[in-house]
């Protein structure tokens, strides 16, 4: 911030709009409270998104670990209502009543989510799931597993279920149509984090911005 020609009061309201947001701040709403460009706005908005993302470091490392994918993005004209070529790919993890961590993943194939699951959860824990056949070896890497199958209409088998990750992802899809309306690709990732940042804080009461002003 010392090398902005932005004023620091300036700074510290756009931080504090995001901070007391729900459902995230659009670089247009911005725009008019601090009286910037949108293009000030813009670069405003996705700095203390990237920060955000730097200070939230908290994932559910232990107990019962919710892990399921969603496919983000809208039709595309001329494509059948399962295309999903054009769609960003986002992974999460969610602590049972506890943190959520999300992650932007090119796949959804093995390879690519059990190395994130091995990262962030520890050995031993119960990992709930879908039917997708990428979380057939947590078993082998010393995971107790159970899964679900959306497809079959199974959604609950005792306590195994996915639901808190995936109204997470219908919170995350809210946030998006309505205060966004589209996101990039290339740029998702910092809504996804700034959304996992936000949520992980308000479910615990803490003081977001001041965390945010105190980490800068």
């Amino acid at each position: 911030m010392e090398r902005s020609q932005t004023p620091l009061h300036k700074r510290f309201l756009a931080i504090f709009l995001f901070s007391t947001s729900r459902h995230g701040v659009a670089a247009k709403e911005l725009e008019r409270p601090l009286s910037v460009t949108y293009k000030t706005a813009w670069r405003m908005a996705h700095l203390i998104c990237k920060h955000m993302s730097e200070v939230d470091d908290k994932y559910p490392s232990d107990g019962i670990v919710e892990a399921d994918e969603t496919y983000i993005g809208g039709k595309q004209r001329g494509r059948g209502s399962g295309y999903k070529g054009n769609k960003t790919i986002v992974f999460g993890l969610a602590g049972r009543g506890g943190d959520v961590m999300t992650k932007v993943v090119p796949n959804v194939k093995r390879k690519t989510l059990q190395p994130i699951i091995e990262q962030s959860v520890t050995i031993g824990s119960e990992v709930h799931t879908g039917e997708l056949p990428s979380y057939s070896r947590l078993e082998a890497a010393g995971y107790r597993h159970d899964s679900v199958n959306h497809s079959a209409r199974w959604y609950v088998w005792g306590n195994c279920h996915v639901s808190s990750i995936e109204s997470c992802w219908s919170r995350l899809k809210q946030s998006i149509c309505g205060t966004h309306v589209h996101v990039s690709a290339l740029q998702f990732w910092k809504y996804a984090k700034e959304f996992e940042c936000r949520g992980n804080r308000l479910r615990e009461k803490d003081p977001i911005f001041a965390d945010l002003v105190t980490s800068l």
